[in-house]
């Protein structure tokens, strides 16, 4: 993750004389995003107060030093006309001061970033902008300049380590932990912000997270563990927790953990608890897998779609889209709700399928294709 610190003012005043008149010009530029491209840093403002002067052609000039003020590229826009009072630059409109001549100096990483469109990588840049102008008789020359620095820092945010991801806990008190976050230029002790909230029926963990009030909160944690204290609201038997970190310093944020749950139930419980939760259907291919463990895969169609068929049609692909599988490698899918199955890995005629990333699609009579996207983890061995 990347973050950006702006530590310079970035509007400079230049007064050129010429023949005829002082033209005054003011060149200010306006701070890239956090994650930034070579063509976000080209977000400026030009002000000519006086346009009647006798400048008739103008360019901007970029440089941009390393932290040790060596040259990295240079950068030249086309001659604009800076007809008007205020003239912006940005991405809306950078195609009317393309094309540019870009330089590249000491062999750095830079030139694969601009060339690709890629973000800058983490270190300290200092910036120049310079607007430069001529009479339609004379020479370019310097009109107006700014300049600033930008860090860009190289952050770790904290990773969930335990309770794993879908785990059961039968203790009141477990202990929440995950690893170090981390920063290469903020200075300062890191501290962590954790979140604990219930899983309600038909929700998924990043949906709780998000929506739902905390069940526990703690904003101070001054290490990567927290006790799940008595203090707190206690964790009721038979419910499903999601939990999500923030790694902090002072008032900056380092980042967020991925999302996690876990189950307060004892053994005779998963089954009953995990009844409620479906993994639902995709009207599109899936980026991210959901986790499962164990041989049950319950799956839910959306609401508009009832399935009609005697038996649920599917097939089974590995992630080089190979089919393994379908409705008639396994027995049928059981219903267990208008438009709820369950799929059992062990009901398969002499397939093993081992633990890894798969996709099931779920083709329908009428010509629609669902999806699910799985990561299958800890199967255990089938009766």
């Amino acid at each position: 993750m990347l973050r950006l610190f702006y530590v310079l003012a970035v509007t400079a005043l230049f007064l050129s004389p010429s023949p005829a008149a002082f033209a005054q010009y003011v060149l200010t530029a306006i701070s890239p995003p956090p994650q930034f491209s070579h063509d976000d840093l080209w977000n400026l403002s030009i002000t000519r107060t006086n346009t009647g002067d006798n400048y008739a052609q103008f360019y901007m000039a970029m440089r941009i030093y390393n932290e040790g003020n060596q040259l990295e590229v240079k950068t030249n826009s086309s001659t604009l006309a800076l007809p008007d009072v205020l003239t912006v630059i940005n991405l809306a409109n950078i195609s009317q001061v393309q094309p540019f001549t870009i330089n590249y100096y000491n062999g750095s990483t830079l030139q694969q970033v601009i060339g690709s469109g890629g973000i800058f990588p983490p270190g300290i840049y200092n910036v120049d902008f310079t607007l430069y102008g001529r009479p339609a008789d004379g020479n370019f020359s310097e009109l107006a300049s700014v300049s600033e620095q930008l860090t860009v820092d190289a952050q770790w945010p904290p990773m969930l380590l335990s309770p794993a991801d879908g785990d059961s806990i039968q203790h009141p008190n477990p202990v929440l932990s995950w690893t170090p976050a981390f920063s290469t230029y903020l200075s300062g002790s890191v501290t962590y912000r954790l979140r604990v909230a219930e899983i309600f029926s038909g929700q998924t963990k990043q949906q709780a997270i998000t929506a739902n009030l905390p069940r526990y909160t703690e904003n101070s944690v001054p290490m990567p563990l927290q006790i799940y204290p008595n203090t707190a609201q206690p964790l009721e038997v038979g419910k499903r927790y999601a939990w999500q970190v923030e790694g902090r310093m002072g008032s900056s944020s380092l980042g967020y953990s991925e999302v996690w749950e876990f189950c307060y139930c004892f053994r005779e419980q998963q089954q009953t608890i995990y009844n409620s939760f479906y993994y639902k259907l995709t009207e599109h291919p899936q980026s991210q897998f959901e986790r499962v463990k164990g041989n049950i895969i319950p799956v839910a169609f959306p609401e508009k779609y009832v399935p009609t068929g005697g038996k649920l049609l599917f097939r089974l692909r590995n992630m080089a889209g190979r089919l393994l599988a379908d409705e008639h490698d396994f027995d049928a899918p059981k219903k267990i709700g208008l438009n709820k199955y369950q799929i059992d890995l062990c009901s398969a005629n002499s397939l093993d399928i081992a633990n890894g990333n798969y996709t099931f699609e779920f083709p329908t009579e009428g010509g629609q294709t669902y999806f699910l996207s799985i990561q299958l983890n800890e199967r255990t061995d089938c009766p």
